[in-house]
């Protein structure tokens, strides 16, 4: 089994290996990847599981993943997105409506870490974190 680099992943990740064991599997892991390694992990056979896809963000992986693995379920149906999670307070100090709020200069600063409304998600290296930095960037 393999589990994402980001750590709010990891606890999807513990759930299965957990509920996998009670039911007479031997997990063994999870192996710690980037996505890129683990979709070309699993479609060399090396790793079995993974619990952290995103799709349909993960959708650039789709043909090394058809080179030797399956998506099998979804534990969001819907798909996940990528998007900023803002608390309610902060929402209601700063009056943030749409996206374009994270280009004042007092919404920026209170998200920032480098002069831009940081985009929190999975490592760099991502082909869907990537182009959605780019985006951002624009």
């Amino acid at each position: 089994m393999a589990q994402d680099t980001w750590d709010t992943g990891w606890f999807h990740s513990e759930i299965y290996s957990q509920l996998l064991q009670k039911l007479g599997y031997d997990v063994q892991g999870p192996t710690t990847l980037d996505v890129p390694a683990f979709y070309q992990s699993v479609a060399q056979g090396d790793m079995d599981l993974w619990v952290n896809g995103w799709f349909p963000l993960h959708n650039t992986y789709k043909s090394t993943i058809d080179q030797g693995a399956e998506l099998v379920g979804a534990v969001a149906k819907g798909g996940a997105l990528q998007d900023y999670l803002v608390d309610k307070a902060a929402i209601e100090k700063f009056n943030i409506k749409s996206l374009e709020d994270f280009k004042r200069p007092e919404v920026k600063e209170a998200f920032d870490r480098n002069g831009k409304a940081d985009l929190v998600t999975c490592p760099p290296g991502c082909a869907h974190c990537r182009d959605a930095r780019q985006a951002e960037a624009a």
